[in-house]
């Protein structure tokens, strides 16, 4: 965990990119102009970023600023144990990839 006293920011450590999303990156040419690709995190989500081995998981970082502000998300079970992701973010860029079509719903 990194935390930043100055602006209070919380991330998580840079994620090993596993693959590239080829077929959403052909598909989308508002990617192919900026340069960013969607990728597969060694996490289990998908992120866009112009980063080739690792990145920071925007969806894991939320979710360790939630678990440590009011304790709603459970980062480190996710993590560490296993634990599945049920966290509901509207703002999650990759929303429709990381989270299943019943949390959407709710």
């Amino acid at each position: 965990m990194v935390r930043n006293e100055r602006d209070e920011t919380v991330q998580t450590p840079p994620e090993r990119i596993i693959r590239l999303d080829l077929v959403l990156h052909i598909f989308n040419p508002k990617l192919r102009v900026t340069g960013k690709h969607v990728v597969d995190l060694a996490c289990g989500h998908k992120a866009i970023t112009r980063n080739r081995k690792t990145t920071i998981c925007p969806r894991c970082s939320e979710m360790l600023r939630r678990s440590i502000e009011d304790g709603s998300e459970d980062w480190d079970s996710y993590r560490h144990r296993g634990g599945r992701d049920t966290m509901t973010w509207p703002a999650d860029p990759m929303r429709q990839f990381n989270e299943e079509l019943d949390q959407r719903d709710a």
